[in-house]
């Protein structure tokens, strides 16, 4: 068993809700209604906007030049993941009317 299982069998009821939600379901089919995609898009953005402040400040509040190096190294990872989110949310906008 892999360590992603083991850790996914601790957990197993909790993570067959999350995955098994007609929430996430209507949004893996493409039956999600636009006001439900509208809102879940307004969320996210507010969370990867405030995950690169906490990036950001984890770096910044470094002890030492070595521990800012190895975050930054962390980070870089995650900037990457977060650029793709971003041409996600710019392309996503275009088809809403709603305030990001």
């Amino acid at each position: 068993m892999s360590a992603t299982q083991h850790l996914q069998s601790l957990v197993a009821q909790d993570w067959y809700a999350a995955t098994h939600h007609p929430f996430t379901n209507a949004l893996a089919d493409g039956t999600l209604n636009r006001d439900k995609m509208a809102g879940y898009l307004q969320q996210d953005y507010q969370f990867i906007e405030g995950f690169v402040r906490l990036l950001a400040s984890a770096v910044s509040h470094a002890p030492t030049l070595t521990d800012a190096a190895a975050r930054m190294d962390v980070s870089e990872t995650f900037t990457q993941a977060v650029r793709l989110e971003r041409a996600f949310f710019d392309a996503s906008w275009a088809g809403f009317t709603v305030a990001k």
